[in-house]
């Protein structure tokens, strides 16, 4: 017998389905170091097991620093990053370039909530200018992933008079209120 959409569905949210025995045999079971080991009980302990970290792999270590395209658990093993961060970091970890930037800009401001401040002025011009829409252009920021799901959603809802997002069922697009309906991993226990 051919199993429908609906077992499949059925079955995929029963395997996301996250425990404290799954947990722990997951930690028990990795190939961590013990530091990194006891810091991923302390995780599980304290987070909940809706998140990125326990919906998307079976078990992520902890990790303590990244320099370049490394990344260093507790017990200082190292790793390839091969998520950038989940994209957020595509220049390398701790790359001395943006380091000396943020530092710089931590020197001046470091937080003015959504509201005006020079660097945001400049990078507002230089977006809309990068962007050759040809017509009037303006930008709307956000702080988030889940931010720009969402300014996504609504643009393309604008732009096309469609109500409906298309997504792949299991595609991880953020914990917002908005973003979990497009959301198929994870759940927040």
């Amino acid at each position: 017998m051919i199993k429908g959409f609906k077992d499949n569905l059925a079955e995929q949210r029963e395997r996301l389905k996250i425990s404290e025995q799954i947990v722990n045999n997951r930690i028990h079971n990795s190939p961590f170091g013990e530091k990194t080991k006891a810091l991923t009980r302390k995780w599980s302990q304290y987070e909940s097991f809706g998140g990125v970290g326990w919906g998307v792999f079976e078990i992520t270590p902890v990790i303590e620093r990244a320099e370049g395209a490394y990344l260093y658990d507790a017990d200082g093993k190292e790793y390839i990053d091969l998520l950038s961060g989940f994209s957020v970091s595509a220049l390398g970890g701790c790359n001395k370039e943006i380091t000396k930037i943020i530092q710089d800009q931590a020197g001046k401001l470091t937080h003015f909530f959504d509201l005006p401040h020079v660097e945001r002025v400049k990078l507002a011009e230089k977006l809309t200018k990068l962007s050759r829409i040809k017509e009037k252009t303006r930008v709307a920021f956000g702080v988030t992933g889940s931010d720009a799901i969402e300014l996504a959603v609504r643009a393309a809802r604008y732009y096309t008079g469609q109500p409906y997002i298309f997504t792949a069922y299991g595609d991880y697009h953020g914990l917002t209120y908005g973003t979990m309906g497009l959301t198929g991993k994870g759940c927040l226990d």
